[in-house]
């Protein structure tokens, strides 16, 4: 049987190996991120503004499509019902620890 100490050696280290990954994965996951902005950027810089106001008119209206078509379904949705109840009680939540705060 292992020993206290042995145990909590290992359960230190098993923590030390975790913090390690997450910290070398989010690095590269952030330096990967800005990588990528900096490319999209260079990429909208040399749109013209016609096709900007193009790319931005379609997108409005496939969002709009989208909404109209699923409508029915969403009113329907017990995980969409719950979803909004969920999202308004933790609105609810920050609200109130800001005004305790202020």
């Amino acid at each position: 049987m292992k020993s206290k100490n042995s145990v909590f050696k290992d359960l230190y280290q098993a923590l030390v190996t975790w913090a390690e990954d997450v910290n070398q994965h989010e690095i590269t996951d952030i330096v990967e991120k800005v990588a990528q902005s900096k490319l999209y950027l260079h990429a909208a810089e040399k749109l013209p503004e016609d096709k900007v106001k193009q790319f931005v008119d379609n997108l409005r209206f496939d969002i709009s499509e989208f909404i109209q078509q699923n409508e029915i379904h969403v009113k329907d949705s017990l995980y969409l019902g719950l979803l909004n109840e969920s999202f308004w009680n933790n609105m609810q939540a920050i609200t109130d620890k800001s005004q305790v705060e202020w």
